[in-house]
């Protein structure tokens, strides 16, 4: 155990991943709540200063812009708004559990050296460099973050099949009547076999969610549990109202990759080897 937690603890390894992983996370949050917090909405003074704070920091650490503490900015702002203007203020939109993925996500990234790579901060530690006359410093850093945003995707995964390992989920009574109440309102599907397709689709969903989140973190299984987790959120994205709980999601699969693969094939796309 002792050396299980010197291992996580003393990672380290490319800042690629993590470097997209923020860019990624900032879009995603201007998605969810830019539309909201413009100024034109409101004329409040208290919401006024939380879209220009929301925004400031947002806007620095999609940059990489002193990332470390617009990092924590940030996820200060997005906590005051999930619980404070969420619980308090009684915004209930901005207390479901697809924002608050969001918000424990930029949270656990202020952990990671997220501004090590494609980041302001990054191009001013090369341009030090090279006014130095010394070599560019090398695009890697500590990585024990990474481990809690794996821990984070994996714990919506296994909490989530739990909630789902019951009678009413697992024989597909839930699909049927989720399906019902989206596209045809009160109206039953009389689709031939479309409740034991909604059966099948039910046990199918629990056992992909009890494999991922352990199997994400096995090399050998995250070939196959990768591009299966991706379908399963894309078919999520298309067929129900998740808004931005895939994208998130897939976005957090960059904390399981090798970052050193990440690194590669980014090295591979600017400059694709001959052949």
């Amino acid at each position: 155990m002792i050396a299980l937690w010197n291992g996580l603890v003393d990672r380290r390894g490319s800042t690629r991943a993590m470097g997209l992983l923020r860019i990624g996370l900032v879009l995603v949050c201007w998605s969810r709540w830019a539309g909201e917090l413009v100024l034109h909405h409101d004329t409040d003074p208290l919401r006024t200063l939380l879209s220009l704070a929301f925004f400031t920091a947002s806007t620095a650490l999609l940059l990489g812009w002193q990332t470390r503490v617009a990092n924590v900015l940030f996820a200060a702002v997005l906590w005051w708004m999930y619980a404070w203007w969420g619980f308090e203020k009684g915004v209930s939109t901005w207390i479901h559990h697809h924002t608050y993925i969001l918000v424990a996500s930029v949270t656990w990234l202020a952990f990671t050296p997220s501004g090590g790579s494609f980041s302001v901060d990054r191009w001013l530690a090369v341009r030090r460099a090279r006014a130095a006359g010394v070599p560019a410093p090398p695009e890697e850093g500590p990585l024990w973050g990474t481990t809690l945003l794996a821990v984070q995707c994996s714990s919506v995964y296994f909490f989530s099949a739990v909630d789902k390992t019951t009678w009413w989920f697992l024989s597909g009574n839930h699909l049927v009547a989720v399906f019902q109440y989206l596209y045809t309102g009160s109206d039953p599907i009389t689709i031939p076999g479309f409740a034991a397709t909604c059966a099948v689709l039910a046990v199918a969903t629990v056992v992909v969610e009890y494999v991922l989140p352990i199997g994400l973190f096995v090399p050998s299984l995250r070939r196959w549990l990768v591009p299966m987790g991706l379908v399963l959120h894309a078919v999520f994205y298309v067929v129900l109202p998740v808004a931005t709980f895939s994208v998130t999601m897939v976005l957090l699969y960059l904390a399981y990759l090798d970052p050193q693969a990440v690194h590669d094939a980014v090295d591979d796309l600017l400059d694709p080897p001959t052949r």
